[in-house]
């Protein structure tokens, strides 16, 4: 799958036809249901054997975090979390990479294309995983991008894009 594609579905609801079509075509046939009666806020669509998980969100939260809602829906397409390293029940992605980021990626190479990240995190991230550090770019070519590197040895771990934010900072927090 590449992920070029699967961004141009950012805002869609998987019930969206091309959105649909777009995963079908490309191996995903799993499709969540929601009811607004779970009281959970979100869904995930997990394709571990890829290394990708996509988020889906409710309009509004949608349109608090990255603007106008182009489509209707229960639940809109707001962010792509991509392992780069095999984690968990994840493999490693490795499809096409992204065009949004660099590669190889190294920091520097993400500061070189694309400017001083809006944030660094040098701390455990959100998976309790020491050894790591955080970027996040809140606006780069209609993205943002958040990129988690391991210290030692130097390399990329996770990759998160969702739609330029309109206000604040990426929260790559990956609902589990």
């Amino acid at each position: 799958m590449g992920i070029d594609d699967l961004l141009k579905y950012f805002g869609r609801p998987v019930t969206n036809p091309a959105f649909d079509d777009f995963l079908s075509r490309n191996g995903v046939e799993e499709r969540f249901e929601y009811s607004s009666d779970s009281g959970i806020p979100f869904a995930l669509l997990e394709i571990p054997v890829s290394g990708i998980s996509m988020e889906f969100i409710k309009p509004r939260e949608f349109a608090d975090d990255f603007g106008a809602v182009q489509e209707d829906g229960d639940l809109l397409f707001s962010k792509v979390f991509l392992y780069i390293a095999a984690e968990d029940n994840y493999y490693a992605y490795s499809g096409a990479w992204p065009s949004v980021v660099p590669k190889p990626t190294l920091p520097e190479a993400c500061i070189s294309k694309l400017g001083h990240p809006d944030f660094i995190r040098d701390e455990d991230d959100d998976f309790g995983q020491t050894n790591t550090v955080e970027y996040t770019w809140d606006q780069t070519n209609g993205y943002s991008v958040f990129v988690r590197f391991t210290k030692q040895p130097l390399a990329v771990r996770h990759i998160v894009i969702t739609p330029a934010r309109v206000r604040g900072t990426l929260n790559a927090s990956h609902h589990d």
